[in-house]
């Protein structure tokens, strides 16, 4: 071996060398990996932004759904109210018919087309609800004589009758006091009763509902 080999200069030349060598590789190495990381990051950082943006829109959606799914409830809502198939609470008018006795007979007797009359009157007035004892009229409602009773809804009832009437009070009151009415006609031959209460329930429609024959048009 040559002797400047052998010379400790050399080596601590030597020595410093490899050092900064080593130095220098670490440095590419970490500034590559710090790099990787970076990159690493970006995408991860791209990706959650990809994913929130998913979420916000699904979010909107959501929300869309759940108005127009608060919208259709409430139209449903409204279509029951309207056809009688919810109960509905409101002021009012009540109206009593009871038979009027003459020497222990019943001087008269409600018809079928009395109580018609009496719910075109209401409703005419402005009535939104009407019952009569009990029966929610509706548009496919009957009233009709069978045999010594009227059949309401398909049920059987006789007097006295219970009408009750939901809207404006003083309104439907003055429809059926009017001179010439129902009631006016009626007035001689059956006790009435007639009085507004601020707060009536109306009971939801119960009978029966089946269409066979009617089909929804296509639009």
């Amino acid at each position: 071996m040559q002797k400047w080999l052998k010379s400790p200069k050399v080596w601590g030349i030597a020595l410093v060398a490899v050092a900064i060598i080593a130095v220098v590789a670490g440095f590419f190495g970490l500034s590559s990996r710090t790099t990787r990381m970076q990159d690493e990051r970006q995408l991860l950082n791209d990706q959650l932004a990809s994913a929130q943006e998913q979420l916000d829109e699904l979010a909107l959606q959501l929300e869309e759904k759940g108005r127009q799914s608060e919208e259709l409830k409430v139209s449903l809502t409204e279509a029951r109210r309207l056809a009688g198939l919810s109960e509905v609470t409101g002021p009012g008018v009540v109206l009593t018919l009871k038979p009027k006795q003459v020497g222990g007979s019943v001087l008269y007797s409600v018809r079928d087309e009395d109580l018609l009359l009496l719910v075109n009157e209401l409703n005419a007035a402005g009535a939104e609800a009407v019952s009569i004892n009990g029966e929610r009229m509706t548009a496919i409602s009957e009233i009709r004589a069978a045999g010594p009773y009227i059949s309401i809804n398909t049920r059987s009832t006789s007097m006295p009758y219970t009408v009750q009437a939901i809207g404006d009070m003083n309104t439907l009151k003055a429809a059926m006091e009017l001179y010439g009415g129902v009631l006016y006609n009626l007035s001689e031959l059956l006790e009435i009763q007639l009085e507004t209460v601020e707060n009536i329930t109306i009971p939801a429609y119960s009978g029966p509902i089946s269409m066979e024959y009617a089909r929804e048009v296509e639009k």
